[in-house]
C-alpha cells in the first residue's frame, strides 16, 4: 500500500494551432517530401504497387508539412519564454519569475494535482514526455525550478516546480477500507486453491479405486466437458 512519489507543477501552453496561419508551404518543399517519402504514398494495391501521383496527396503533404512548422514554431516561442526567465549577464538581470513571464506572454497558469512518474494526465498532450521532466524540477536549484519547452503533438508546454510528496504508506484509517478488501480477496483466493487442492485429491483416489474420471468428477458435483480438436500451437 506504499504510495509512490507525486509531484505537482504549474505550467503553461502554446498550442501548435496558433501557429498555423504563420506557416506557408511552397511547392518546392512539398515535391521534396514527395520525392523523400516513396514508400509513404504507395498504393493500396498489392497486385501492381505505384506511387500515387503527387497531385493526389498534396493537400495531404501540405497539411503535414505545416503542422510541423507550426510545432517548431510553438517550440521556439516557448523557448523564448524560457529564455526571459534565465539571467542575463550583459544587463546583471536575474530574468524574469514564472508569473511574470507568463504575464508578459499572456498565458494563464494552470496547476496540476499531485501525480505520479506513471500516472497518465487526461489534461496534457501523450505525446509530451511532461511527467518525466516534471519530476527532474528541482526547487532547491534556481535553474532547475522550472522546464525547457516539452513538446507534444497538439500543444508545448513549459512547467514550473509546484510541489513533491516523497514515497510514503498512508495512515491506516485512510486506506482501511483497501486493505480489508485485499485480505478478503486473499482469503478467497486461499479457500479457492485449497478446495481446488481437495477435490483434485478427491478424483485422483476415486479413480485410483477403479472409478471413470467422469464418475469421480460427478461425486464432487463437477461436469465434464470436452472440447473440441486442437493443436499445441
Amino acid at each position: 500500500f506504499t504510495e509512490p512519489a507525486k509531484a505537482s507543477v504549474r505550467y503553461v501552453t502554446f498550442a501548435v494551432s496558433n501557429f498555423l496561419s504563420s506557416v506557408r508551404i511552397t511547392d518546392e518543399q512539398v515535391k521534396e517530401y514527395y520525392d523523400d517519402n516513396d514508400e509513404e504514398f504507395m498504393s493500396s494495391d498489392t497486385n501492381a504497387p505505384a506511387r500515387l501521383p503527387l497531385a493526389d496527396v498534396k493537400d495531404l503533404i501540405v497539411k503535414k508539412l505545416e503542422t510541423e512548422a507550426a510545432r517548431f514554431l510553438a517550440k521556439d516561442t516557448a523557448t523564448e519564454f524560457v529564455t526571459s526567465m534565465l539571467p542575463d549577464p550583459r544587463r546583471t538581470s536575474s530574468g524574469l519569475t514564472f508569473d511574470q513571464a507568463a504575464v508578459t506572454n499572456h498565458l494563464p497558469i494552470r496547476t496540476t494535482a499531485l501525480f505520479s512518474v506513471d500516472e497518465p494526465l487526461t489534461e496534457i498532450d501523450r505525446e509530451a514526455e511532461f511527467n518525466r521532466v516534471a519530476f527532474s524540477l528541482d526547487e532547491a536549484d534556481p535553474t532547475h525550478t522550472f522546464s525547457d519547452a516539452v513538446m507534444g503533438r497538439d500543444y508545448v508546454y513549459v512547467m514550473a516546480f509546484q510541489s513533491r510528496q516523497e514515497s510514503r504508506i498512508p495512515e491506516f484509517e485512510s486506506i482501511q477500507k483497501a486493505v480489508a478488501e485485499k485480505a478478503q480477496q486473499a482469503a478467497d483466493e486461499e479457500a479457492f486453491q485449497k478446495a481446488s487442492r481437495d477435490i483434485r485429491r478427491s478424483i485422483r483416489q476415486l479413480m485410483d479405486s477403479g472409478k471413470t474420471f467422469e464418475q469421480a468428477a460427478k461425486s464432487s458435483k463437477l461436469t465434464v466437458a470436452t472440447t473440441e480438436p486442437f493443436t499445441v500451437y
